[in-house]
């Protein structure tokens, strides 16, 4: 009966060291550090943004952007160390932006929750030098980026074939989303175009 009474508090013991091991990772979420790649962009330029956080947290918001568009999804890294027996983490959100207007451009924080609670960080500002390109030059560029960029524009559409098979796919804010069958006719027809 001693031997339960004892093995049942060193479990206890166990899951209180394990708790505080685990504090530092939920604990140290107060700074939210945003950064770009550079200040000054020209118009034709990507942003890349990163914003860090010295702890993992539970979810984060992307914040709305104005005078710039998405151009490819979050991308999350970690990296962990153990210095003198404190444990840290820091975690990383990446994401590309384009220039939609030239100026100063605010880029603001995503909101971080730890435990139920937000951490947003303060918005940095960069600058976007004004396009030289003409009506044309800026169509084209348009269009070269709404084939290249990973984010598309919502409501877009994709259709994907082969020779006989085939379906049609809408974009919306959670990504590609299933529409339809294309018919046997829709399919010919598809293949006349291209061919």
């Amino acid at each position: 009966m001693n031997f339960k009474i004892s093995f049942k508090n060193s479990i206890r013991k166990a899951i209180k060291v394990f708790a505080l091991l685990l504090t530092p990772y939920t604990v140290a979420a107060q700074n939210v550090n945003l950064k770009t790649d550079k200040l000054i962009y020209e118009f034709n330029d990507e942003i890349l943004v990163q914003a860090s956080v010295d702890a993992k947290f539970d979810s984060v918001k992307m914040s709305a952007f104005d005078n710039v568009k998405s151009i490819s999804k979050a991308q999350l890294s970690s990296q962990s160390s153990s210095i003198k027996g404190q444990f840290k983490i820091k975690q990383t959100i990446s994401y590309r932006l384009r220039p939609l207007d030239s100026g100063r451009i605010e880029i603001k924080s995503p909101t971080f929750y730890f435990n139920g609670k937000e951490v947003i960080g303060e918005s940095i500002f960069i600058t976007i030098k004004s396009s030289k390109l003409s009506e044309n030059d800026l169509f084209e560029k348009a269009y070269k980026e709404f084939i290249e960029d990973d984010v598309k524009p919502i409501n877009s559409v994709k259709v994907v074939f082969s020779d006989s098979l085939g379906y049609i796919e809408r974009y919306n804010k959670d990504g590609w989303s299933f529409i339809r069958r294309l018919s046997e006719r829709e399919i010919k027809e598809i293949n006349k175009i291209i061919k």
